[in-house]
């Protein structure tokens, strides 16, 4: 039995208006359909199965993503908001973020069985608890279930979503070196459809601050270094300052002190330049503070 195509209400309607726009006939949409099945179709008197609807939008000339969008009066799915909503997070500063996704998430649970979803709003909650208590081994704890049903099967794009937050977690520097090639192999796999170089700076940025927690910091610098050329490229300003204390901080932990003083220096002056939050809740005074513990060990 064919699948049908569900939840598109006015179906016929989207494509009746596409068809006369371009000034095609019913029967050159039709192709290969039966005309009578096709004339219901589009007065939306019966469903469509998955094989007609593919060679409907074939023969309109219009990709399946194009014509949702037009179908859904050019706003996006509810789906895409929600990765809209996770992709301009960005931090675990961002608690307005957070708190934005939550709700967007919950109502759209509550109409929808959508596991990829759940698991990304389940690994979300695990940063947003650590952004409140910095408990990391709590966290941990919270989203552990959920890293031992992904780790070790095929990762689809929302699940790679999902593990880049749980990276964070991650107790094991080889462990964390692992998932983070399979992350980025996953997110190269996607980049003609979703343009993952962001997503790949968030996995870099997490694998360096997850093994910096497991006193592993130099072992980060790889990523380190790989962010810095990756934020560069996209033209991340805040993202590069912050990376940049990232690497002061991994030559203060070698020895480099002069140099990393230099580092730290540039980092806090190019956020202070480009980063809109300049209260007690930003890159600049989170990093200013921890430079300041790192001093004082220094002296002691």
């Amino acid at each position: 039995m064919s699948q049908k195509v569900h939840n598109l209400d006015n179906f016929g309607t989207t494509i009746r208006k596409i068809r006369e726009a371009k000034q095609l006939t019913q029967k050159q949409i039709a192709g290969n359909i039966p005309f009578s099945t096709y004339r219901k179709i589009e007065a939306n008197l019966t469903s469509c199965t998955l094989p007609n609807f593919v060679q409907i939008t074939q023969n309109l000339h219009i990709d399946i993503a194009e014509f949702m969008y037009i179908h859904q009066e050019y706003q996006l799915s509810e789906r895409q908001t929600l990765l809209k909503l996770f992709i301009d997070i960005k931090s675990t500063l961002n608690k307005e973020g957070f708190i934005q996704f939550f709700d967007y998430c919950d109502s759209y649970l509550q109409t929808h069985d959508d596991p990829e979803v759940l698991n990304l709003q389940c690994a979300l909650k695990g940063l947003y608890q650590y952004s409140l208590t910095e408990n990391r081994e709590e966290c941990y704890r919270y989203i552990k279930p959920l890293w031992q049903s992904l780790f070790d099967r095929k990762w689809f794009y929302w699940d790679a979503l999902t593990i880049s937050c749980i990276l964070f977690f991650l107790k094991d520097a080889s462990e964390i070196h692992e998932t983070v090639q399979k992350l980025v192999d996953v997110f190269k796999r996607y980049d003609l459809i979703y343009q993952t170089k962001s997503s790949i700076l968030r996995v870099y940025l997490n694998a360096a601050y997850g093994l910096k927690c497991i006193n592993k910091i130099t072992d980060g610098e790889e990523y380190v270094t790989l962010a810095l050329e990756l934020s560069t490229e996209l033209g991340e300003r805040v993202l590069y300052y912050d990376t940049l204390y990232k690497k002061a901080e991994i030559e203060f932990s070698k020895g480099h002190v002069a140099y990393a003083n230099r580092l730290a220096t540039e980092s806090f002056n190019g956020l202070e330049k480009y980063e809109e939050n300049k209260g007690d809740n930003s890159f600049l005074s989170d990093n200013k503070a921890d430079w300041e513990i790192l001093s004082q060990r220094k002296k002691s």
